[in-house]
């Protein structure tokens, strides 16, 4: 995939405790509503990609304002757990990370 977008991108990861289950939540926080789900991360930058340009669609169509993109380009993850164990809240959480989307962009090109 590649991401051809300048729109700052979210992804959070929920982890199923205890098991390799995984969901992604991508989306364009300034694009409300904009956003895609996907138990891969690859699949939910490619579901984003296809609504990002949906949703660019409709708002020129309709005549809406388009905000304007952001000037750094970047790709947040954030690892939530879906459900904590008391042993998992006592556990340290991993930090949210802040990926240049060229990095990004070349992992899934």
């Amino acid at each position: 995939m590649t991401n051809d977008s300048p729109y700052a991108v979210r992804l959070v990861e929920q982890r199923v405790p205890d098991t390799t289950e995984t969901a992604w939540f991508a989306e364009h926080p300034a694009l409300g509503g904009c956003n895609a789900v996907a138990k891969e991360r690859a699949d939910a930058l490619a579901g984003l990609d296809r609504s990002r340009r949906a949703w660019l669609a409709v708002a020129r169509d309709n005549g809406l304002e388009i905000p304007l993109p952001e000037e750094t380009q970047q790709i947040v993850v954030i690892y939530l757990p879906k459900k904590r164990s008391a042993k998992a809240r006592a556990a340290p959480q991993p930090q949210p990370e802040v990926v240049d989307v060229r990095i990004a962009e070349a992992e899934y090109a």
